[in-house]
């Protein structure tokens, strides 16, 4: 069952799984860290229902700043970075580690994993959503030069602006190198829902909608031909590995 929310929610189905099996996972025992969580906005749909300890990181002090005026009395936030995890936190430390549409912009994203991992316990998970480009021709003639001088300058682009397409195989695959065995991965947010659902849906009416467009991308999950071709069509993949004991 989808969570209520007193604002309009912005599509992006694979980050409402992510909420969910992070709610389904947790009690309050439970230690989740949240990787890039930038102003907070993740965890305000579900604030009222989060029975478990957060903690929240991010490079940026002033998405900090917004953070803590949001969720702070909910979580201790500071500003650190993903490869300076095992300097921060203690080893073996966390239950749950979250991260939402960062990873595709870190360079070296294995050491980030490897970070990740140092900080987890045995059997910890780790969620995460990442956007899809790898899968998405574009056909846009300013696009494509725009990737290629992004090629060109990659050595002048800081890390806030870098990004980099991968697919599941290549995740899974630094994931393994990095201790990790992948559970579950499933291609979500469909990309002509999403535009229906944030630039034409009234207001009123994105929560009421969003429960429907998450059955309905449910249930195509589950037929043949979607498994086999709907990868062009969506613009998130959901990860979630388990830290090798």
């Amino acid at each position: 069952m989808l969570f209520d929310t007193r604002e309009p929610v912005v599509g992006d189905i694979a980050r409402v799984y992510l909420l969910q099996r992070v709610l389904s996972l947790s009690n309050t025992e439970t230690k989740v860290l949240d990787v890039g969580c930038g102003t907070g906005d993740l965890w305000r749909p579900v604030l009222g229902k989060c029975n478990f300890e957060l903690w929240g990181i991010d490079i940026d002090s002033r998405s900090i700043k917004v953070a803590q005026q949001r969720i702070g009395n909910r979580a201790r936030l500071e500003v650190a970075n993903i490869y300076d995890l095992s300097r921060v936190f203690p080893a073996a430390f966390f239950d749950l580690v979250v991260s939402t549409q960062v990873f595709y912009r870190l360079k070296r994203l294995r050491n980030g994993f490897e970070e990740i991992n140092q900080v987890l316990k045995p059997e910890g998970r780790l969620l995460f959503t990442i956007g899809l480009t790898k899968y998405r021709p574009d056909k846009k003639f300013l696009s494509k030069w725009r990737e290629y001088f992004r090629e060109k300058l990659k050595v002048l682009i800081s890390e806030r602006a870098y990004y980099r397409k991968y697919d599941e195989v290549e995740l899974s695959t630094l994931l393994q190198q990095a201790g990790f065995e992948v559970q579950d991965s499933r291609f979500y947010t469909i990309h002509p829902l999403k535009e229906i659902h944030n630039k034409i849906i009234s207001a009123q009416n994105k929560n009421r909608m969003l429960k429907r467009w998450w059955e309905l991308e449910e249930e195509l999950r589950q037929d043949d031909n979607f498994k086999l071709y709907g990868k062009p069509y969506c613009l998130s993949l959901y990860v979630e590995a388990v830290k090798r004991g």
